[in-house]
């Protein structure tokens, strides 16, 4: 089920910068509330106190009447699985696991998830469970398609089958903008409905965008060499050769290269005549490649 009234609400918000942020049951948080931010923001904690959770709120906020954002962050943390085999074969059925990103992993109707800013307000949403009558369960759907195929659904996943579930998730910005996906009392939440908004009415488009989510698994070559063309030629070229010199002052040049047998960025450096591939410079070169094209990205769309 989806209701949705969607316009442009990236444009609104395009040049607007958060000043403060109120994060409520969500992943580690129950309560937290962050007061003067700025423009660069150092975030500093142990392992699993809440430093990712802290930069998805932010993401999932800022992409108002985009669910995808959250999905995008699920997918980052491996939290979906696939299944099953059948006659020696793999029958691929690709589920989310959303149990997770409500505060201590426990799915309660009277618990929902709030991230919201109270100097701007125009940022808000609210996700919540909600029983809905006559609502047939995805998960249930899936599983009764998986067994005309199969004598035995394995156990891990037939308590989807077996009860009935009128859950939906609920993904509420305010403005009569809502959507809602079903979900198995287990929290399993099918990716067909997912995937859907993978169509280019909800789908922010890269010219657009003002925001993007850097993960620590870094950026594909094709997304980077995407990224790099936006700026190649322009003046903030140069400024990711800066950013480069400052782990590897021999930097003199960056390229991208395509071929039949492989994709590769390589460098031109100082005293060498063959080029060096990026892969071979260490993993902190190529983070600082992503967050220099970024950067460059933003400054060409005048963010």
């Amino acid at each position: 089920m989806l209701e949705l009234k969607y316009g442009m609400i990236q444009d609104n918000h395009e040049r607007t910068m958060l000043r403060d942020l109120t994060v409520q049951n969500y992943r580690t948080f129950k309560n937290l509330e962050v007061d003067n931010l700025a423009r660069v923001n150092l975030i500093v904690g142990n392992n699993n106190s809440g430093k990712t959770s802290f930069l998805e709120a932010i993401w999932i906020l800022i992409n108002q009447g985009r669910p995808q954002a959250l999905f995008e962050r699920l997918d980052d943390r491996d939290e979906n699985f696939s299944f099953v085999e059948l006659d020696g074969r793999f029958m691929r059925r690709r589920v989310y696991q959303v149990k997770h990103i409500f505060y201590e992993h426990q799915l309660r109707e009277d618990q929902s998830i709030k991230i919201f800013s109270s100097k701007e307000q125009e940022y808000s949403i609210g996700i919540s469970l909600q029983l809905e009558p006559n609502q047939p369960s995805s998960a249930k759907q899936g599983l009764l398609y998986l067994q005309t195929f199969i004598d035995e659904i394995p156990e891990e996943l037939s308590d989807d089958l077996n009860v009935e579930s009128n859950l939906s998730v609920t993904f509420d910005y305010g403005n009569k903008v809502v959507f809602k996906f079903p979900v198995s009392p287990t929290g399993r939440l099918d990716t067909t409905a997912a995937r859907n908004l993978g169509r280019p009415s909800f789908r922010r488009s890269d010219e657009l965008a003002s925001n993007m989510f850097l993960s620590t698994s870094n950026l594909s070559f094709s997304r980077l060499a995407t990224l790099w063309d936006k700026i190649n030629l322009r003046p903030d070229e140069n400024k990711v050769l800066e950013a480069l010199k400052i782990l590897e002052p021999r930097v003199e040049r960056i390229n991208f290269t395509s071929g039949q047998a492989s994709n590769s960025v390589i460098l031109k450096m100082e005293h060498q005549l063959e080029p060096v591939p990026l892969g071979s410079m260490g993993d902190g070169m190529r983070r600082i490649l992503t967050l220099a094209i970024a950067a460059g990205l933003f400054r060409v769309r005048g963010v």
